[in-house]
């Protein structure tokens, strides 16, 4: 039984096949929609389709069926485009239309690494903001100059369009998915499952000098793991760096080398952490909540929520808080 309570009816999300398909990208796809979790019971209904609605050939050789037809798609759904096979070429009129008669309907689009392109090729993300591969970056700057694009970041999140950077990137942008859609006490189940962190934010870079996990040898760890215990106090740069014996210029540098975001940034991604777990598991006020996690004012705590998230910490309480069923 599941331990959480969840939609009595399932979310369909639907990866789309073309020829010579990214198989790392779309298996990172079908791992997290595609497989039931018996703690969390039957949340996402996961299909696949092609543009032609015929069997489209992989990387390597294999073979794929399409399980649905693009006219069996409605815009409750979610399409994920897992990467693109060529970004020179023209993209198929069928896809093109397709796409933009899903989005118009209300249908969500996410795209990982170059999956973006179809997308962009659209009109769909004119005026707004994509994040792909960093390698692509000038590729989609010279051909898409109405976009902006954001080689720096994991994952743009547009609302009805979500973009991603480069293969891993994909997990993250999925559980960022399972978050939106079911809170984030659900989505670290699904990432414990799967054995990764369970949010690395949008914002961080796309590539830095460290693994996000920081080795213990690492003289920013103890440090870190200060941090994390004592969240709600407050920390100036100066103190940090005194704690480490390094200057503010060389600590900050050391900072966002190990970690991929820069002192107060990590800070701040800590405390938002930690408050979709407060909301979500119990009923302290806004107040208690702003207070309990360091920070000076409820307005400031509102606005960092807001910046972060899209949304005030009365209504993602509201929509994601856990009650028994």
């Amino acid at each position: 039984m599941p331990k959480f309570p969840v939609p009595k009816s399932a979310k369909r999300v639907v990866a789309l096949l073309y020829p010579n398909l990214c198989l790392f990208e779309f298996s990172c796809v079908a791992e997290v929609f595609g497989l039931d979790r018996p703690e969390l019971g039957h949340i996402y209904d996961f299909a696949t389709v092609a543009i032609d609605d015929r069997t489209v050939k992989t990387q390597f050789g294999g073979t794929l069926q399409p399980s649905i037809t693009l006219d069996e798609i409605t815009g409750k759904d979610t399409l994920v485009i897992p990467g693109w096979c060529a970004l020179h070429e023209k993209v198929n009129a069928t896809l093109i239309a397709f796409l933009i008669k899903f989005n118009t309907s209300g249908g969500r689009i996410v795209t990982i690494c170059s999956g973006a392109y179809p997308v962009a090729c659209s009109g769909l993300l004119d005026g707004r903001a994509l994040s792909t591969h960093w390698r692509y970056a000038a590729f989609f700057e010279e051909h898409f100059p109405a976009i902006s694009i954001c080689a720096d970041k994991l994952y743009v999140d547009c609302g009805d369009v979500i973009t991603s950077a480069g293969s891993a990137a994909g997990l993250d942008v999925c559980l960022h998915v399972v978050r939106k859609d079911y809170g984030s006490k659900i989505a670290n189940i699904v990432a414990r499952r799967l054995v990764i962190p369970p949010q690395r934010e949008g914002n961080q870079a796309q590539f830095i000098d460290m693994p996000i996990t920081v080795k213990k040898s690492n003289v920013i760890a103890p440090l870190l793991d200060y941090l994390s215990k004592n969240i709600h106090l407050t920390h100036t740069i100066a103190e940090m760096a005194q704690t480490t014996n390094m200057s503010e210029r060389s600590f900050i540098r050391k900072f966002k080398s190990a970690t991929g975001l820069p002192p107060k940034a990590w800070i701040i991604g800590q405390r938002m952490s930690l408050a979709l777990q407060l909301l979500e598991e119990n009923d302290l006020n806004i107040e208690a909540v702003a207070e309990k996690l360091g920070f000076e004012s409820t307005t400031a705590f509102r606005h960092h929520f807001r910046e972060k998230f899209k949304t005030t910490p009365s209504s993602f309480r509201e929509k994601f808080q856990l009650r028994s069923p």
